[in-house]
């Protein structure tokens, strides 16, 4: 199963000396991106980095009762709204956050500058360590003292770099060991920061502006921190395997609208499109057989044809019993007051084939 958790709180923080007591906590869009001077266009004067943080006490209660368990996977997950003149090819490193921060509800182009909250010199009412660092944590700046204080790496010395490109935009990074150090309780979850590498910050290089929609975003785009882990079994029991060529594959008794905190095993069934006539005391459309351990599901946006969850072949299996086949899902990993469509396909023979599943609303 893929599950997304939608962020929790997130902000920019600025190093120009201008901004760098800024809070930018309300804006609509996250950024990295190097300031140079506008009369010079070569004077380095700050760069920018990204804080973000989820909720995991679900997740955690989840994991505790068994509802998620085995090989899970954590990716941190921003959509890219804008790349201005970035490199070819370039890279975000990701930290885990050491110390509590405040949002704030500050904006980029407040005049006078909102000061309340988290900036480039302050986490909330205190500012970030500078110097004398704790074990395992550090920090760094170009101009301005501060911007943030981070592990140097998980506990089990892992270090998470995202490369990205001029055509890879959009920031979907394995951040498994630094979930687990919070889920462990070995280290405090105090979220992400992202930021370009130190030697890209403080050189002469203009990397460009990158930026992602945040959580005050207006769009589908919010941040979130995908949760994959294998979910059901194929066990076919005694049902026949479905070898039909024309075939065609819906989901059975799905509702036209879901609560959000709805969780179903939802069923999907395959037939031949043009049964053949026998003489059997079971008619053909009611007989079940199972498809293929090589069918997945998708959800998509409706209005924005965006593919929520997309094909996996390894988290959106469509899995079996001796009923037939299933997918469980969790409907509050789509955001509410919205339409989204579920869609099949089967890989067999070389090709794969697609079939459209039912439109369906969540609601709150």
């Amino acid at each position: 199963m893929i599950y997304r958790i939608y962020g929790q709180k997130d902000t920019t923080i600025y190093e120009q000396t201008t901004r760098k007591n800024q809070n930018a906590g309300n804006d609509s869009i996250l950024e990295t991106t190097k300031f140079f001077d506008e009369l010079s266009n070569t004077d380095l004067i700050g760069n920018s980095r990204i804080l973000t943080q989820f909720d995991l006490t679900s997740l955690s209660s989840s994991i505790v009762s068994g509802d998620i368990s085995g090989n899970i996977k954590f990716y941190l997950n921003l959509t890219s709204t804008q790349e201005t003149e970035v490199q070819r090819e370039y890279t975000l490193d990701i930290h885990q956050i050491s110390g509590s921060w405040s949002e704030g509800m500050g904006s980029f182009y407040d005049n006078p500058v909102n000061t309340e909250g988290c900036s480039w010199v302050n986490r909330n009412d205190s500012a970030w360590v500078t110097s004398s660092f704790a074990a395992n944590v550090t920090g760094s700046y170009t101009l301005n003292e501060g911007g943030g204080n981070w592990y140097t790496a998980s506990v089990s010395n892992t270090l998470v770099s995202q490369p990205l490109s001029k055509y890879t935009v959009d920031l979907n990074a394995d951040v498994t060991d630094y979930v687990n150090d919070w889920l462990s309780g070995s280290r405090p979850n105090n979220g992400f920061i992202i930021k370009r590498p130190q030697s890209q910050e403080s050189g002469s290089v203009k990397y460009g502006s990158s930026k992602f929609f945040s959580n005050d975003t207006n769009t589908i785009y919010v941040p979130t921190l995908g949760v994959r882990w294998i979910s059901g079994t194929f066990n076919t029991g005694s049902l026949e395997e479905l070898t039909d060529d024309n075939i065609i594959v819906y989901a059975k008794n799905t509702l036209t609208e879901y609560k959000e905190s709805s969780k179903a095993k939802l069923r999907v069934v395959g037939r031949a499109r043009y049964p053949q006539r026998t003489f059997a005391d079971s008619h053909p459309y009611t007989t079940i057989k199972y498809l293929p351990q090589t069918t997945y599901y998708k959800v998509k946006d409706v209005e924005t044809n965006l593919s929520i969850i997309p094909y996996d072949t390894t988290y959106t299996t469509v899995d079996c019993d001796s009923t037939g086949n299933y997918f469980d899902f969790w409907f509050n990993t789509l955001q509410p007051e919205r339409f989204y469509q579920f869609e099949f396909r089967v890989d067999r023979s070389g090709k794969s084939e697609y079939f459209d599943g039912p439109i369906f609303k969540v609601v709150r």
